[in-house]
């Protein structure tokens, strides 16, 4: 009966309570991100490839980068720490592979905090030949 009792006012108008945590997520989720500041800019894919193989198209391979952060700290990230990776040393010969493109983590992102990278393409697609054919 003592049990009753205490889960009694807990479950008397879950609905509201529910409802009432969800608005005060969102409101503090709105919070958080409003005053963050944005940095964009492009960055190159390094793709991995196994010995003897090359890429023949696309030649210039180039995501869209968005750095989103507190003010001015976003600033401080070096563009050069920026590395997005396609790793195809796994392939076993010249096709056509799609692969996840892979943000490289850097020490100097654990230091920003709230920080947010985020970057377009997610997956790419690449035409791998033999060397000796990539080069006439």
């Amino acid at each position: 009966m003592k049990l009753n009792n205490l889960i009694q006012p807990l479950v008397n108008n879950w609905q509201a309570k529910v409802l009432s945590l969800a608005a005060a997520l969102l409101i503090f989720l709105i919070a958080q991100t409003s005053g963050l500041s944005q940095r964009e800019l492009n960055r190159e894919i390094i793709v991995a490839l196994p010995e003897g193989l090359a890429v023949q198209q696309p030649l210039n391979l180039e995501a869209e980068v968005t750095i989103k952060g507190p003010g001015e700290q976003i600033f401080t990230i070096p563009e050069d720490q920026i590395i997005l990776e396609v790793d195809l040393r796994g392939v076993s010969g010249p096709g056509s592979y799609t692969a996840p493109v892979r943000l490289k983590d850097v020490y100097i992102f654990h230091l920003i905090d709230p920080l947010e990278i985020t970057y377009m393409p997610r997956r790419i697609t690449v035409e791998l030949v033999d060397k000796e054919r990539s080069n006439p």
